[in-house]
């Protein structure tokens, strides 16, 4: 039976986007060693536990970090972008 093509509302265009370019992405999972790492990162820069699991799974992965996010501004293989200014 063939799909039928759904038509989405201008306003989901958007999200239907934003998921396409998720599927281009590599699904990774964490282990013992990358949480020593983290550990270790936290303490060393001074960040979130979570930001560091992030940071420190892109490195694993020899992967570039891409984030907005000001506290990892300046870290090896991070590139930063501030926010824009919202009214």
């Amino acid at each position: 039976m063939a799909r039928m093509p759904i038509s989405l509302p201008p306003s989901l265009r958007p999200l239907t986007n934003g998921i396409a370019f998720l599927r281009k992405g590599k699904l990774v999972g964490t282990g013992i060693a990358l949480m020593r790492a983290a550990a270790q990162a936290s303490r060393r820069y001074a960040l979130a536990m979570a930001n560091v699991i992030i940071w420190q799974t892109a490195q694993a992965h020899q992967a570039k970090l891409y984030t907005q996010d000001a506290d990892l501004r300046g870290l090896p293989d991070v590139v930063y972008q501030a926010k824009l200014a919202t009214r």
